[in-house]
């Protein structure tokens, strides 16, 4: 073999080498640059998702259930507590849970920034069961996070997330963190209402998720509402509906939902509480229904008496449930109103609102800066109150809710010694007729149906924001007053009507505007007997008086 040929292979192989040693330096690089990022990270284990809560102390405890031995093996900390140690079960650390004072003492996980993430630095290789205590709002279940050692001995932690993290074993979801809501809701239409009318409510909540530990011990969970100006309502018609996840419930659900919502009361209490104390649970209503939706439906007519111009029903429905230190409480309220024309204002009873006044035909209603002059106010006439049915064939009369007989009877609206007529309990979107039905002594009866509209106007909140009420005339002229109308506001006098500290009603016109509905007096009456005997009186006297005159006249004649 010439030289030439031995420098060219000897140039082959060192090539070969080069581009070995180059490759092995690129493998190197990669993996100092992975090994430089995992070491950015092997400083401690972090718990995310854990809120802060105003007046309470939260704390976040890590208890030791895996162990890494010497012989480079991971092994639970109390044995045969777990059957893999390199894969834990949600059952075996709700078991864990009730076993902490076997597992030593903790370590405090600490609270590092305003993220409220908690880092714990002091973690040993394993598998550590996470507890979040001190909260007054969520369900903090156990949870894990683990501490792995790698290739090269380093301690490589884990991340653990509340809000996020949950287990989910053969199609079993296990939620770390739950906090249940309750929501109220009423039907179509329920802000303005009317008496006699039958609202339908709906409560959803969440059955919460407690670990087996924690089903052991007393478990709060009881759904109540408390009805204002209204009763429950249930029969054949209006009947109680109980679901959980959109399926019908069992018949144990069921049970214990119907015997609390009763026909005729104002509130009811359901109690699924757990009352492992005496010895009993009405049902396992939390144990087998975790995490899903329960959903009630109800029935309450509205009852009560009005006496203002805006009359608010607040009904609020609450949730009482077990964290894992305390009993927390939520709410969900709905509002409903019904409005009135010549009612008093916000409750004061010598401040009435000015929109229908009875006069005679000779009265006069004259309007100044708000004051109502009247020349003659009518009392004692009578009305009663109508609408149309849905088809606009029918009158449907407004009925006596406070009478004891049955059919009811009509309501009779009547007007006071002033001549104003007050009528309540009205809703905000029907269209509704006054009718004479007795007139004042001495006075006929003006059967003229009289409309009467009230047009409100609602906030994002459900409560009134303005509203217009408006009489049509028998001349079709529109007599009508805008108000204004606001909560939770601060005393004041506006145009002399005087409001209180929790509504107020203003007039955005400046001044009402009066409806006058005159009654006319009778005609005189003649006398009893018919037609009796004055007018033979008075022909009689008359035929005297002309006999008299002829028998004078013949005697002058005579004597001539």
């Amino acid at each position: 073999m010439g030289t030439a040929q031995k420098k060219g292979k000897s140039m082959k192989k060192i090539k070969k080498i080069f581009a070995v040693l180059l490759t092995l330096a690129m493998v190197l690089g990669m993996n100092a640059t992975v090994f430089a990022a995992t070491d950015t990270s092997l400083t401690t284990a972090t718990v995310k998702g854990v809120e802060s809560e105003t007046g309470t102390t939260i704390a976040v405890n890590a208890y030791q259930i895996v162990k890494y031995d010497e012989s480079g093996k991971y092994v639970p900390a109390i044995s045969g507590s777990i059957s893999d140690a390199t894969a834990v079960t949600a059952a075996e650390v709700q078991a864990l849970a009730g076993r902490t004072s076997e597992l030593g003492t903790p370590v405090p996980f600490t609270l590092d920034g305003s993220d409220y993430i908690y880092t714990g630095d002091k973690l040993t290789a394993g598998t550590w069961l996470v507890q979040v205590t001190g909260s007054q709002q969520y369900i903090y279940n156990p949870a894990i996070i683990s501490v792995r050692v790698d290739t090269d001995g380093n301690l490589v932690y884990g991340t653990l997330d509340f809000d996020s993290d949950e287990w989910n074993t053969t199609g079993v979801v296990y939620v770390k963190k739950s906090a249940p809501n309750i929501t109220k809701t009423a039907g179509e239409n329920s802000q303005g209402v009317q008496y006699g009318d039958v609202i339908p409510f709906k409560i959803e909540t969440d059955i919460p998720d407690y670990t087996a530990t924690k089903l052991d011990q007393d478990i709060t969970y009881i759904i109540s509402d408390n009805l204002a100006g209204l009763e429950l309502v249930v029969d054949d018609e209006h009947p109680v509906g109980v679901k959980v996840n959109s399926a019908e419930a069992s018949d144990a659900v069921k049970g214990v939902v119907t015997a609390a919502i009763s026909n005729g009361n104002t509130s009811f209490v359901i109690d699924f509480s757990n009352v492992k104390a005496e010895g009993k649970t009405n049902f396992d209503l939390i144990k087998d229904n975790k995490n899903q939706k329960l959903e009630i439906t109800y029935y309450a007519k509205v009852t009560a008496a009005a006496e203002v111009t805006v009359d608010k029903s607040n009904n609020t429905a609450t949730l009482q449930y077990s964290t894992n230190d305390t009993v927390q409480k939520k709410t969900s309220e709905t509002k409903h109103y019904t409005f009135g024309i010549g009612t008093g204002m916000n409750g004061e009873t010598t401040n009435k609102t000015n929109e229908f006044i009875k006069i005679d035909e000779d009265g006069n209603v004259k309007v100044e800066e708000g004051v109502t002059t009247i020349t003659k106010g009518l009392q004692g006439a009578e009305f009663e109150l109508y609408y149309m049915d849905v088809n606009g064939q029918d009158k449907v009369y407004i009925l006596d809710e406070t009478s004891t007989t049955e059919p009811k009877p009509h309501k009779v609206f009547t007007t006071d010694a002033e001549g104003r007529l007050q009528v309540n309990g009205l809703d905000s979107d029907k269209t509704y007729f006054l009718i004479e039905t007795k007139a004042p002594v001495g006075y006929t009866v003006d059967a003229t149906p009289i409309k009467v509209e009230i047009d409100a106007n609602y906030g994002t909140d459900g409560a009134p924001t303005d509203y217009t009420v408006k009489i049509t005339g028998k001349d079709g002229k529109v007599y009508s007053t805008k108000y204004k109308y606001s909560e939770n506001v601060t005393p004041s006098f506006d145009n002399n009507l005087t409001v209180n500290t929790t509504t107020s009603t203003t007039t955005l016109d400046g001044v009402s505007n009066p409806y006058g509905f005159t009654n006319t007096t009778l005609a005189s009456l003649p006398s009893t007997g018919g037609i009796g005997t004055t007018i033979f009186t008075i022909g009689g006297c008359a035929i005297m008086i002309i006999a008299a005159g002829l028998y004078f006249a013949t005697r002058r004649r005579t004597a001539k």
